[in-house]
């Protein structure tokens, strides 16, 4: 029998155990009502107090204050040490979905550009090519449109950004000044909390964006500021002018040349638009934004030296004071001393010289980044003996590790080749012409070699003895030179060179799947004696279309090619294969199985397309094949992706099988044969295979 004085010793500290846990519980409900408490008592018992001859803090508690009186307490306030929470548009309990959002971080610069609807397909979208990209955010701003296709066209398929603002050109006296004062107070009532640069552009200029966003980030977006190429004013009938107008004598900022407005600046401006629209002087809308801005804000155009240093200056250059030789071309103008420290080009008179402009600039940041990549090569290679032996990195610098085989199938094969032909491209065809993109490359890289030659020692001649050609999965395709050189006193050398054309960025392109189940019409030809081959071809049909529900029509074709004196449509013909087509009929009462016979002099693929297509809708997809073809599900899904209307053809390239009864011998022949290299070969050459649309073919025939 069990002894129950152990749990009778339990139990007597039962009930000091429930309370001390009890006890901790209460403890730790109580304790941040007692710390929030006694928080709020230290910050109400603590101030500071400022005496007007002595600058130091002064500390005293609450009760040193009811006893002892201070001399400034009539004087000055008693500031509390408890900073306000900061003012938030954000309900407290509908959190954003951005952090920055909440903590009111906002981006650097919003930039519109004004421009017409005529201008969207060619200043806005080269624009949208060049300098565009470059900024944080761009917005194209339009007078509203009366095409009822424009926001189809521009933004959902062009992913254009247009904004149309509620203004008619063809209505309005003065549009440039109500387009250019909507487009400030869009940007107000849209974007006012997320950046703090905002500026104003036009179609026909050509901005640095990497300049203007250096300059801005040195000026403070929290003081107002007005920023751009300052230009004076002066009113010939002084009776006109107000008394305060800022135009007698001083500047205003040139529209040309882009406009900076800060986010305070926007903040006090877009309140008195309406009132600046209706006391324009002008019809000139940069002049009529900087008196708005004068007269009710007091703020005129900032000078260079008034934001910055001379060496951060906002540079202008307008091309109407920029004398341009007739016999230079558009690369000798942008070298001009003056065209590399502007930040902004203005008139670009067409969209092919803002191509050349951006082109230029982009040559030049390409070049930097190059002479900054070989100065760090150089400093690497300067370390390299300092480094241990195991510690040397790989060939050359900044790339991977070649690829090591782990077994000897993993070996990477060398090609051969020379300046008219490769060896070992294929097994079929061992000896290949070099071609297209092959023999360009090829081209490439012996031309570099030869100048990499030329710059250690000049050499009379230079040929090509032998090459080799490998493609590294880690790094690229690898080269080995074995070039002849001939200098000057006919003595000749031999030179090796290891050269390397390395991978770009890798893209991940992922097919496009077919939406929807369109109606594919596969058109197969049938000749005399195809009896076997039909039948074959109809067992594949129904375990791939029949089986699965596909939406598949088969037409078949029986051609008859007529001797002399021979009826193509006489009725015995094609007996065998139009009764094997009834039976499927019979069994897939639901199944599509058309036929139709026709009667040529000659086998034609064209005469049979132009027969067929004239069958089948103009709408319809054709899928024509032969009898020897096999196909699967997704191919059908392959051909209504690729064969687009109106824009390509979808010619397939199929993997031909050898000869089983050779490959396989006397073994017995698997029932789905492998794609092999020993089975078979792609069949670049074959064109009898194509998915096309019937409207394509007959506009085009």
């Amino acid at each position: 029998m069990k002894s129950s004085r152990p749990w009778i010793r339990f139990r007597s500290l039962t009930p000091a155990i429930i309370g001390v846990s009890l006890g901790f519980a209460l403890s730790m409900l109580y304790i941040p009502v007692v710390e929030q408490q006694c928080l709020f008592d230290m910050e109400e018992s603590q101030v500071y107090v400022v005496g007007k001859d002595d600058k130091s803090w002064n500390w005293a508690s609450k009760e040193e204050r009811k006893t002892t009186p201070s001399p400034t307490a009539k004087t000055d306030p008693i500031s509390h040490t408890t900073v306000a929470p900061k003012e938030t548009h954000f309900n407290y309990g509908l959190r954003p979905y951005y952090v920055a959002s909440e903590l009111g971080h906002r981006d650097k610069l919003l930039v519109g550009v004004l421009t017409t609807e005529d201008q969207l397909d060619t200043f806005a979208l080269a624009i949208n090519n060049t300098w565009g990209p470059d900024l944080p955010s761009l917005i194209f701003f339009i007078p509203y449109s009366r095409d009822v296709e424009f926001h189809e066209k521009y933004t959902k398929i062009l992913g254009f950004p247009v904004v149309q603002l509620d203004i008619d050109s063809e209505e309005e006296t003065v549009p440039q000044l109500r387009t250019s004062f909507k487009m400030f107070k869009y940007m107000h009532d849209h974007y006012i909390n997320n950046y703090d640069w905002f500026f104003r552009a036009e179609h026909d200029m050509y901005l640095k964006a990497d300049k203007l966003l250096e300059f801005l980030s040195s000026v403070n977006s929290s003081e107002d500021n007005y920023i751009g190429h300052p230009a004076a004013v002066s009113y010939r009938n002084q009776d006109t002018a107000y008394n305060n107008d800022l135009y007698r004598y001083e500047h205003y900022c040139l529209g040309g040349g882009g406009v900076a407005l800060s986010r305070t600046t926007l903040l006090k401006l877009v309140p008195n638009l309406d009132t600046c629209i209706e006391e324009s002087l002008t019809e000139s809308e940069d002049v009529e934004l900087g008196r708005c801005l004068y007269n009710n804000i007091g703020v005129q155009c900032t000078w260079s030296y008034e934001v910055c240093s001379p060496n951060r200056k906002f540079h202008y250059l307008e091309f109407h004071n920029f004398q341009i030789p007739k016999d230079l071309s558009i690369p000798d103008i942008l070298k001009d001393r003056r065209v590399l420290h502007a930040t902004s080009i203005h008139p670009i008179r067409t969209p092919s010289v803002m191509y050349h402009v951006h082109r230029y600039f982009t040559e030049l940041e390409l070049n930097k980044t190059f002479v900054e990549t070989r100065s760090l090569q150089t400093s690497i290679r300067d370390l390299l003996p300092l480094l241990p032996e195991e510690k040397h990195p790989s060939w050359p610098l900044g790339f991977q590790f070649p690829f090591q085989p782990k077994s000897r199938f993993e070996v990477i094969e060398w090609q051969y080749f020379t300046e008219h032909a490769s060896y070992g491209f294929t097994e079929v065809n061992p000896e290949v012409k070099l071609e297209g993109d092959y023999k360009k490359d090829v081209h490439e890289v012996v031309s570099t070699a030869y100048k990499m030659l030329s710059r250690e020692s000049p050499h009379e001649k230079k040929w090509l003895i032998n090459g080799y050609r490998r493609v590294d999965p880690r790094r690229g395709a690898e080269y080995i030179l074995d070039i002849g050189l001939k200098g000057g006193d006919g003595n000749e050398e031999h030179r090796r060179v290891h050269m390397l054309r390395p991978f770009t960025k890798v893209e991940s392109i992922q097919m496009v799947t077919a939406t929807e189940q369109r109606g594919v019409h596969l058109v197969v030809p049938v000749g005399k004696d195809d009896t076997d081959r039909l039948e074959k071809f109809l067992q594949m049909y129904q375990r791939v279309c029949l089986q699965t529900g596909e939406n598949v029509v088969l037409l078949t074709v029986f051609v008859n090619v007529r001797g002399s004196g021979e009826d193509g449509h006489a009725p015995e013909k094609f007996a065998e294969e139009k009764a094997l087509i009834a039976r499927y009929k019979q069994k897939f009462t639901w199944a599509q199985l058309p036929w139709i016979q026709i009667g040529v002099q000659h086998n034609s693929l064209t005469l049979l397309a132009d027969i067929v297509t004239m069958k089948l809708p103009s709408n319809a997809l054709i899928f024509l094949t032969t009898l020897g073809v096999e196909f699967t599900v997704g191919f059908l899904n392959r051909c209504r992706v690729n064969a687009l209307s109106g824009q390509q053809v979808f010619f397939p390239v199929p993997f031909a099988y050898y000869d089983t009864d050779i490959v396989f011998n006397q073994n017995r022949v698997p029932d789905v044969l492998p794609l092999h290299r020993d089975m078979g070969h792609w069949d670049t050459d074959s064109y009898n295979l194509v998915c096309f649309n019937n409207k394509d073919y007959k506009e085009n025939r």
